[in-house]
């Protein structure tokens, strides 16, 4: 079952045709993702829970110091413009980019 799960988890992220279309750097983005959080989490949410565990330390790490993420891994529901730039910066382009970027776009 593990393996399946990591099996998965490497699929995601290495989605290499996946191209991150939105420039998450650019403050219009992160206002249209805060105006659009919500569906941007409700489509993330699952995958971020379920790779959490697979997730580098560091990127875990800057996750929760920095107030993204709730305490059963999932988005927080009202981030500021810093902490949607922090998740887009530390989440694998296979978990975050293809679903943040089709609502943002």
């Amino acid at each position: 079952m593990q393996f399946f799960k990591l099996s998965a988890i490497v699929a995601l992220m290495s989605a290499a045709a996946v191209t991150q279309a939105a420039d998450w750097n650019q403050r219009a983005t992160l206002e249209c993702a805060r105006r659009s959080w919500t569906a941007i989490k409700a489509s993330v949410d699952g995958d971020i829970q379920g790779s959490w565990n697979f997730l580098p330390p560091p990127m875990r790490m800057a996750l929760q110091q920095g107030g993204a993420v709730n305490a059963d891994n999932s988005l927080i529901a009202n981030p500021t413009l810093e902490q949607i730039a922090l998740i887009a910066n530390n989440l694998p382009q296979g978990i975050f980019f293809p679903e943040a970027d089709d609502i943002v776009d």
